[in-house]
């Protein structure tokens, strides 16, 4: 998308930081292996607070990407 979004084709790109994800998904895995289910509202080092609806986590706000910051990130 950063073509697009240098070229004026698109204005925003939305995406969950991988890193964050990656990590989270690390974390989550491991208090699962120790007995230790998640929780809504559970606050995550590093990640922040998680969303638990039914069998899904959802991971903070997303992170938009503008022809002015899209150049920070390198994924």
């Amino acid at each position: 998308m950063r073509g697009y979004l240098h070229d004026g084709y698109a204005q925003t790109a939305t995406l969950w930081s991988p890193k964050k994800l990656g990590y989270l998904t690390v974390v989550l895995t491991r208090n699962l292996l120790l007995g230790q289910t998640p929780y809504d509202d559970q606050t995550v080092e590093k990640v922040g607070k998680i969303r638990v609806n039914g069998d899904m986590i959802i991971m903070g706000a997303p992170l938009d990407f503008t022809k002015d910051n899209v150049d920070q990130y390198d994924f």
